[in-house]
């Protein structure tokens, strides 16, 4: 009984860890810029599943606050997908944290 207990902790453990080892994988620690952590995914999806990837991480869309955080993100030279759209309203552009768009 105890080493059948023992077997199904240790498939357990080993499930988590596969798991914990293809999260890192899939997403790799780009750079800390301010006091936020940003992560590119080797993934190529649509907005909606970086969306919902980035909040199974605890993590959002990138939210760009000022020039000196868009000029990083355009330095990364890479595309990316931003925490900005249209989809509840069409034209009225808002960030993921529901806040409208500014262009000052």
């Amino acid at each position: 009984k105890e080493k059948d207990k023992l077997q199904r902790d240790r498939d357990k453990l080993q499930s988590e860890r596969d798991k914990l080892q293809s999260e890192r994988e899939s997403c790799l620690l780009v750079k800390v810029f301010g006091n936020s952590n940003y992560y590119v995914s080797i993934e190529q999806n649509n907005w909606e599943f970086a969306k919902q990837d980035c909040l199974n991480r605890r993590a959002t869309l990138v939210i760009i606050n000022n020039e000196e955080e868009q000029k990083f993100l355009i330095s990364l030279n890479i595309r990316t997908w931003i925490g900005l759209s249209d989809i509840e309203t069409k034209g009225t552009w808002r960030w993921v944290d529901g806040t409208p768009l500014t262009t000052a």
